[in-house]
């Protein structure tokens, strides 16, 4: 349900909500019914605590700006939060009783999933699969704007574990690059930049592995020099065929530049301005374009504008938090970084940062298929390597 979060649109946003609720009672049921290690790991249990106490400030926020402008929205938008909190909160308890292994399982199964749903629903059952006028693809379970998130963030968990093996995983590799095809179909320039930049991250992260400089395998060359000649034929092939034109949709989409988010930039600063302390509601932080409204695409300036000073801290005290906990572990302990688990913290956080950044340029959202990514990254940061 976080995968193919338009799933929604489907079986309606109350079905949606009763699945949710179905898996609370499940994971209620699990967390009291398993022999639950309760304190997990040391900076697991941190997290937690910080994570919520910064959702105690933002669902403050959202209900006091309710009082403040009356606004019935804002009321409703904080209760959704209340219930997305503790979905969150089970997800970090309930993750006490898993390990990077089981986490890996269900990546590999999300995005072969995803794809397979993709492809069913362009070549088998064509009123299912969506186009939008600019070229972005997806289906009628996971549009364009969700579909490369499970590219963008799944993906790299699977990287994470395929760069730290000294030997070629083709099952690794393929899913990756499964991955990677979903955030190109999507044409999403968000999901470009973030797997580029952890994919990057990661390959310098085990080249100076230790501080020896790492070299790929013949193997690994072999498989990357393919994937090279494989892109290289797609250029050549660009002009023949139209097809093919959707592989460099988000290169276009990347080089065209966006004047009007610029825009939303500036009026959201100007609106802030006007509404603190407390905000105007939940709502008001919007922009006009030549023909139509549009809500800022920038959640902690939304923030600012809808629940004020408030609600932004302690949005901001949930997204960062990760990274807080993360450099104290490592001051504490400063060989967290030559672990072999280390590369799958690192592709968890780097899927935390990805969700700070995608805040940036994206507006905020008070939907589970949207914090659920976060959640589940969080969580994922200092999961045990196996389960003991």
């Amino acid at each position: 349900m976080i995968a193919l979060g338009d799933i929604r649109n489907v079986i309606t946003p109350l079905g949606y909500w009763f699945f949710w609720g179905a898996w609370i009672s499940y994971a209620l049921h699990s967390r009291s019914s398993e022999i639950t290690d309760a304190s997990g790991t040391a900076p697991h249990q941190f997290l937690l605590k910080l994570i919520i106490f910064g959702c105690f400030w933002l669902i403050s926020a959202f209900l006091i700006s309710s009082i403040y402008n009356s606004s019935i929205e804002t009321y409703y938008q904080g209760i959704k939060l209340i219930v997305i909190f503790i979905i969150g909160w089970l997800i970090f308890e309930n993750s006490n009783n898993i390990d990077q292994e089981f986490i890996l399982i269900n990546c590999f199964y999300v995005i072969w999933i995803s794809l397979s749903v993709y492809l069913v629903s362009k070549y088998i059952y064509p009123s299912y699969h969506v186009v939008l006028g600019d070229g972005r693809q997806g289906s009628i379970l996971a549009y364009p704007g969700v579909l490369w998130k499970v590219g963008a963030f799944f993906s790299i968990i699977i990287f994470s574990r395929y760069v730290s093996l000294d030997k070629l995983n083709l099952k690794l590799l393929l899913t990756y690059l499964a991955g990677l095809l979903l955030v190109v179909l999507d044409g999403s320039r968000t999901g470009f930049i973030w797997i580029s930049f952890s994919t990057m991250f990661l390959l310098i992260m085990r080249a100076f592995k230790q501080g020896k400089l790492f070299y790929f395998s013949e193997f690994n060359v072999l498989a990357l020099s393919i994937i090279c000649a494989t892109i290289y034929w797609i250029k050549s092939a660009y002009e023949s065929n139209q097809e093919l034109s959707t592989f460099f949709l988000p290169f276009e989409r990347l080089v065209g530049g966006d004047s009007v988010r610029e825009k939303m930039i500036t009026d959201a600063w100007m609106q802030a301005d006007k509404c603190l302390p407390l905000g105007c509601g939940f709502g008001s932080a919007v922009t006009w374009t030549a023909d139509q409204s549009m809500v800022v695409h920038n959640a902690y300036l939304a923030l600012l504008v809808d629940v004020g000073v408030l609600g932004l801290g302690g949005f901001l005290m949930i997204v960062f938090g990760p990274f807080f906990i993360l450099i104290n572990s490592f001051l504490l302990d400063k060989n967290i970084l030559n672990r072999k688990n280390s590369y799958f913290t690192a592709g968890a956080g780097l899927g935390v940062a990805g969700f700070c950044f995608t805040m940036m340029i994206h507006p905020l959202s008070t939907e589970m298929s949207e914090w659920g990514l976060f959640f589940l990254m969080a969580a994922w940061m200092f999961l045990k390597a196996t389960k003991s």
